[in-house]
């Protein structure tokens, strides 16, 4: 009853601001709203209204924390992988050159921008759940390549499989998670993701304490298929998008099984305000897309004054957090170390573990907390910190 009843209040204060809307428009221009205007309005105002009404009673239900923690197991293996060669470099195949480790290291990044240039085709047309199922597979593979490789080229052949699946994986996980997760528990699944990343990359400098040696090198990079082995486990569980399903086929009787699932609803009225909600969505997304030109390019982006300002904020932020040296930290941090502290594997562990922390604050402040602060407050301190390493560097303080 409480989700009919909120159902209703939704739809009748929608129609209400649509009625309002018409009446000052009319008032203004003589002229009615068009019925897709309406609908726009009708569709947008509905679902921030039952979104901030909290419509999801059952959060967690079993199929959505299968969904997480299979998702969240492939951004750990994002985070394991960009920081798991930093420790052992002495040991593998110690008659590699230079160039054969620097290669490994880096193709790594080359392998991820082809991920993500492959993933959105192959989301829209297999589904969500198909490709997490191939980012699985491809991070088991590149890890068996790299746990038995014989030489150096088997490493970077392997080093690249596992870019490509980092990549693919960086796409599909937002996405998957997006759809699956309530309204309420959106902004938090979407950090999560970030933290599982972390998390990995703190986890690959833990175990080189005891595996980054002649012996033990390949159990180091074997943690790759044995966590990809425990998702395939959990594959018979893992359920599709029900609005990938929904947005082929709206009366999908698999996509309504999986909802009655995901959200644990009991009665079938219940799962139609689901598939109206979901519906809804997809809606108001189409609406939006028929006022733009179905031709988008970077040229028609940076046309639009408000698009562009917002399209450079983000290639911004984006190439600052690259060009703060951080990846060259995850990737050489040993190596920095060596002949400044006593055991260099353990400068290594403290900065990721740092890292770790600080993702667990922005966790904590994300909902309280105005975004654009919290990009301040990290600017200024990378700003601060990189201009304290370079006074260390000339030695200011030693």
């Amino acid at each position: 009853k409480e989700r009919s009843i909120t159902k209703c209040y939704a739809e009748f204060a929608a129609d209400l601001d649509n009625l309002s809307a018409d009446n000052i428009y009319h008032s203004e221009t003589n002229k009615h709203l068009s019925t897709t205007e309406l609908a726009s309005r009708k569709s947008q105002a509905s679902l921030m209204l039952m979104e901030e009404l909290d419509l999801d009673n059952q959060l967690y239900t079993p199929p959505l924390l299968v969904a997480i923690f299979v998702a969240g197991c492939s951004q750990f293996l994002v985070g394991y992988n960009l920081s798991v060669l930093n420790a052992p470099e002495s040991v593998i195949f110690k008659e590699h050159s230079t160039f054969e480790w620097s290669l490994a290291v880096a193709i790594f990044a080359i392998g991820a921008p082809i991920g993500c240039a492959i993933a959105g085709n192959l989301l829209d047309t297999r589904g969500r759940r198909h490709g997490l199922v191939f980012v699985t597979y491809t991070f088991m593979i590149g890890g068996l390549l790299q746990t038995f490789a014989w030489n150096m080229s088997v490493i970077i052949v392997s080093r690249f499989v596992i870019g490509v699946a980092s990549g693919f994986s960086s796409v599909v996980v937002p996405c998957y998670l997006g759809e699956l997760a309530p309204p309420t528990l959106r902004g938090t699944l979407g950090t999560v993701t970030q933290f599982c990343l972390v998390i990995g990359i703190f986890v690959s400098n833990l175990l080189a304490f005891p595996f980054a040696n002649n012996e033990s090198w390949r159990v180091l990079l074997a943690v790759t298929v044995f966590v990809a082995l425990i998702q395939t486990l959990c594959f018979p569980w893992l359920i599709e998008s029900p609005k990938w399903l929904l947005s082929r086929d709206k009366t999908s009787r698999r996509a309504r099984h999986i909802l009655k699932r995901l959200r644990g609803i009991r009665y079938d009225h219940e799962v139609d305000i689901e598939v109206d909600h979901f519906i809804s969505a997809t809606k108001l997304q189409q609406v939006g897309s028929d006022h733009t030109s179905s031709a988008i390019t970077l040229v028609t982006m940076l046309m639009d004054t408000h698009v562009r300002r917002l399209l450079i904020c983000s290639l911004v932020l984006q190439v600052a957090q690259q060009l703060s040296g951080i990846n060259a930290v995850f990737y050489y941090s040993t190596s920095f170390f060596q002949g400044i502290i006593a055991n260099p594997m353990l400068g290594t562990c403290i900065i990721s573990g740092i890292n770790v922390l600080a993702t667990y604050v922005a966790l904590l402040l994300m909902e309280t907390t105005n975004r654009r602060t919290l990009l301040n407050w990290s600017a200024w301190g990378m700003l601060g910190s990189s201009i304290a390493l370079v006074f260390c560097l000339l030695g200011y303080f030693s």
